[in-house]
C-alpha cells in the first residue's frame, strides 16, 4: 500500500468451483458469525468472488456498522447547508469508519468542521464561517447516512452534535471473559420467573459457554414465556417478557454471581416490562445536588469508575469532578456523557494498554506485546518485566541466573523446618530438675508429626531419577540437637553440577487425575512437593491430622464440660434436699423448744388435806 494510505481491513472469499449456482454466504443455526465477520452475501456481480465488508477500524475510531446497537449506517451523499447560506454535497459512501466520516467533511470544503463530541460518543459539527444568514442544516440526497448518524437537523445555532450514536459494545460472538473490564462473568446459575408465574434454572456450568450467544441458547431453551438477546443499543442483554404480564419478570441468583455479572439480575419495574442489562448506567442527578452529592452518587452506581473532588487552587470555582476507572488499562475505558448538564469534561488521560516492542524498536520487525498494567509477564519464562516510563530508545533486558536467592530460599527453609521442630520439643519434652511437663508430653499426635517431618528429609526419594535423590547430597542434613544443618558450599557445587536433578528434588512433581471424582492424587514427587503434600494432610481444615486431634481434644473438652454440668445438677439437687431436710430438723426442733419452754412455764396447783370428824 501507499505510505499514508488508509489500511482497510476486509475478508475476501474466492469461488474455486467452475459453473455452478450463485456464490452466497449465509447464517447456518441461527449464528451471526458471518455478520459479524462481514461476509453475509452474496456474489452480485458473479465474478466468482465475495468482498466482505470493512471488520476494522480506523485507528482509534469505530466501525460504522457498529453503531445503532449494529444496525449501521446506509451512507449514500448528505447536503450541508453552512450558516453563511452555501450548500456543499458530500459522499460518504466511501467511509467505512467514524474516522473515515469526519475526514470526508473536513476535506469537502463545506464551511463545517466535524469531529467527535463532547462525550466522545458522537459526531458534532461546527460552522467555521461565522455567518448568521441561515441556519445549519444537513439533509440526505442519497442514502440515509444523516438521519442515521444523526446529524440531519435543521439548527439556528453553530454546531450540530448527533448525540449518543450507540456503539455496539456486545454482539453474540462476545466471549464472557471480555465483559465487565475483563473480569468476565462468574459460570453458576440462576433462576428466571415469567410474566405467568413459571420459573427455570438456567445452568452456565457446564463448560460449553464462552460467549453472549451461548448465555442466550441457554436461556431461550428453558421454555419460559421471555426472548434473549442483544438489546437495541447493543450494549446488554435484553429478556423479553412475552408472557401474560401478569406477575413482573423476576432474575434471581441460584448461589452464584452469574446474573448479577450479566446485568440481569432483578425484576422488572411493572408487569409486562422487560429487563434490560445495558452496561450503560443512568445516575440520576437533582438541581440541588452538590457536587459532593454527585460523587456520592456515582460511586454508588456499581460502575467500576471513582468519583472523587479535587481543588485545582484556582481564586474562583476551584473544584471539580474527576471520574477514574478503577479497572487498569484498555478495559476500564469509559464514556461519561452529562446528559447535557453542562459539565464541559475533559479527558486527561486516555485508557490504554501499555505497549513495548519485543526484539526490536522498529514496529515493522519488533513484536508489539501489550498488557493492561505496566506489568509484562511470561513474555521470558520466569521474569517479569515492569515498564517504568515511554521510551523511544531500545531498553537492553540482561537476564541471568541468580543463585543467591536459591540458596537463601533453602536456607529459611532449613531454618524453618527447625522452627518447627523446636516448637514441638518445647512442648513435647520433661525437666527433670523442676519436675515440669510440657502440655503436650507423650501426645502420640506430636510424636506422629515429628517423625513423619524427619521421615521425609532423612530419606531417600526414588521417585527420582536424577543424581540426587536425598537432601543430604546437597548440603542439607541432620545435625546435633535433632536439627537440620545446611552447607551452602556443598548445594552450590550441586547446583552447579546438576541444576536440574537440584531442582527435581525440590520441585518434582507428577499427578494424575480420577475422571469419576476429578481427585487429583500425586504419583510421584521430589522431597518439596512431599513436604508440601505432608503439610496438606496435617493442615487441613476438614481432615487434617491437627484438625482431627483438636476436634479429639474438644470432644473431650465437652464431654467433661457436659459430666460437670451433670455433676452440677446432681450436687443442686443433693444440696436442696439436705437443705429440705436442714428446714425440716429447724422447724422440728423449733416445735420441740416451744414445747419445752411451755412444760418449763406450767405451774402444778396446791391442794390442802381436809379436816378429820370427830366422829
Amino acid at each position: 500500500r501507499d505510505a499514508g494510505a488508509a489500511c482497510v481491513v476486509a475478508l475476501q472469499l474466492t469461488d474455486n468451483t467452475a459453473g455452478g449456482s450463485t456464490f452466497t454466504v449465509a447464517a447456518a443455526n441461527g449464528s451471526n458469525a458471518a455478520a459479524d465477520l462481514g461476509i453475509l452475501t452474496t456474489d452480485g456481480d458473479a465474478d466468482g468472488v465475495i468482498t466482505g465488508s470493512r471488520v476494522v477500524a480506523a485507528l482509534n475510531s469505530k466501525l460504522l456498522g457498529n453503531l445503532n446497537g449494529g444496525v449501521g449506517v446506509t451512507l449514500g451523499t448528505i447536503d450541508i447547508n453552512n450558516r453563511n447560506s452555501v450548500a456543499t454535497q458530500v459522499d460518504l459512501s466511501s467511509a467505512g469508519s467514524v474516522a473515515d466520516v469526519v475526514s470526508l467533511i473536513n476535506q469537502s470544503g463545506a464551511g463545517v468542521t466535524a469531529s467527535l463530541n463532547e462525550a466522545g460518543n458522537g459526531i458534532l459539527l461546527t460552522d467555521t464561517t461565522g455567518a448568521t444568514a441561515s441556519n445549519l442544516t444537513v439533509t440526505d440526497v442519497s442514502g440515509t447516512g444523516a438521519v442515521d448518524l444523526n446529524i440531519a437537523q435543521d439548527v439556528a445555532e453553530d454546531t450540530i452534535d448527533s448525540g449518543n450514536l450507540q456503539f455496539r459494545y456486545v454482539s453474540e460472538s462476545t466471549l464472557l471473559t471480555n465483559l465487565n473490564g475483563g473480569k468476565g462473568v462468574q459460570l453458576g446459575q440462576f433462576t428466571i420467573t415469567d410474566s405467568a408465574g413459571a420459573s427455570a434454572t438456567v445452568d452456565l456450568t457446564q463448560g460449553n459457554e464462552k460467549t453472549i450467544a451461548d448465555v442466550i441458547s441457554e436461556i431461550n431453551s428453558r421454555g419460559l414465556a421471555i426472548n434473549a438477546r442483544i438489546n437495541d443499543n447493543g450494549d446488554g442483554l435484553l429478556i423479553e417478557d412475552t408472557g401474560p404480564g401478569t406477575l413482573a419478570l423476576t432474575i434471581e441468583e441460584s448461589g452464584s454471581s452469574t446474573a448479577g455479572d450479566l446485568g440481569i439480575l432483578g425484576e422488572a419495574a411493572n408487569p409486562g416490562d422487560d429487563i434490560d442489562g445495558s452496561f450503560e448506567t443512568t445516575v440520576t442527578i437533582d438541581a440541588a445536588d452538590t457536587l459532593n452529592d454527585i460523587a456520592s452518587k456515582i460511586n454508588e452506581a456499581g460502575v467500576d469508575i471513582s468519583a472523587t473532588i479535587i481543588n485545582d487552587g484556582s481564586a474562583v470555582n476551584p473544584f471539580r469532578l474527576s471520574l477514574n476507572a478503577t479497572t487498569p488499562g484498555s478495559s476500564g475505558a469509559f464514556i461519561f456523557d452529562d446528559g447535557g448538564l453542562g459539565f464541559e469534561a475533559q479527558t486527561l488521560s486516555k485508557a490504554r494498554d501499555a505497549v513495548a516492542f519485543f526484539g526490536s524498536s522498529d514496529a515493522a520487525s519488533g513484536i508489539a506485546i501489550t498488557s493492561t498494567t505496566n506489568t509484562l509477564s511470561d513474555v521470558v519464562p520466569g521474569v517479569t518485566i515492569d515498564l517504568k516510563s515511554a521510551s523511544d530508545s531500545p531498553a537492553q533486558v540482561v537476564v541471568s541466573q541468580d543463585d543467591s536467592s536459591i540458596v537463601e530460599s533453602v536456607r529459611a527453609f532449613v531454618e524453618d523446618f527447625n522452627s518447627v521442630i523446636a516448637a514441638i520439643d518445647k512442648h513435647d519434652t520433661y525437666d527433670v530438675e523442676t519436675e515440669q511437663r510440657g502440655l503436650l508430653l507423650g501426645d502420640p499426635t506430636v510424636s506422629r508429626v515429628w517423625s513423619q517431618l524427619f521421615n521425609i528429609v532423612i530419606r531417600r526419594n526414588g521417585d527420582l531419577a536424577g543424581q540426587f535423590n536425598a537432601l543430604s547430597q546437597v548440603g542439607v542434613r541432620v545435625g546435633a540437637g535433632s536439627t537440620l544443618e545446611f552447607d551452602e558450599t556443598k548445594f552450590l557445587n550441586a547446583l552447579n553440577n546438576d541444576r536440574d536433578a537440584v531442582e527435581a528434588l525440590f520441585t518434582f512433581k507428577e499427578t494424575e487425575t480420577d475422571e469419576d471424582t476429578g481427585e487429583v492424587t500425586i504419583t510421584s514427587a521430589g522431597i518439596g512437593a512431599r513436604i508440601e503434600e505432608l503439610l496438606d494432610r496435617l493442615t487441613d481444615s476438614a481432615n487434617g491430622l491437627m484438625q482431627g486431634r483438636l476436634d479429639s481434644i474438644q470432644d473431650q473438652i465437652d464431654l467433661n464440660n457436659t459430666r460437670i454440668e451433670q455433676m452440677n445438677e446432681r450436687l443442686e439437687s443433693r444440696r436442696e434436699r439436705l437443705l429440705a431436710d436442714f428446714i425440716a430438723m429447724e422447724r422440728s426442733l423449733a416445735q420441740l423448744q416451744s414445747q419445752s419452754n411451755a412444760l418449763a412455764s406450767f405451774q402444778p396447783a396446791s391442794f390442802q388435806q381436809p379436816a378429820q370428824n370427830a366422829g
